[in-house]
């Protein structure tokens, strides 16, 4: 049953972040003005992803062991997260715009690599 819960998590979340990845790219490939059902998807979809894994954190913050390593993967996805925030901000108020790409796409793959990392411990435990 945990199982359950958790490949469908995990789910939820891969479904998510691959649809911000996607709409990231096509906005990036077709540059300004920003298609605006796409831009307000790929913001959308990531203000739900970004709640929702504030919600499961909470939930494992129950269960993990100092010791395990989880709370430097959890620390590294929120800061890449905070990251990707605010450049993403920078990046549709046209500031900073080559810092702001370049951390941007730093962050997402930070992002990406504390998720796989969490994943992994998860499913070692």
């Amino acid at each position: 049953m945990i199982l359950a819960g958790i490949a469908l998590k995990t789910g939820i979340s891969a479904g998510l972040m691959l649809l911000i990845l996607a709409c990231g790219r096509v906005l990036h490939t077709t540059g300004r003005p920003y298609l605006a059902g796409l831009f307000t998807a790929h913001i959308v979809a990531t203000v739900v992803l970004t709640g929702y894994i504030i919600i499961i954190l909470l939930q494992l913050f129950k269960y993990i062991d100092p010791a395990s390593g989880l709370t430097a993967l959890i620390t590294g996805g929120a800061i890449s997260l905070l990251i990707l925030t605010f450049t993403g901000l920078f990046l549709s108020l046209e500031r900073y715009l080559i810092l702001s790409l370049w951390l941007h796409r730093l962050a997402t793959l930070g992002f990406i690599a504390s998720l796989a990392g969490i994943i992994w411990r998860i499913a070692a435990a």
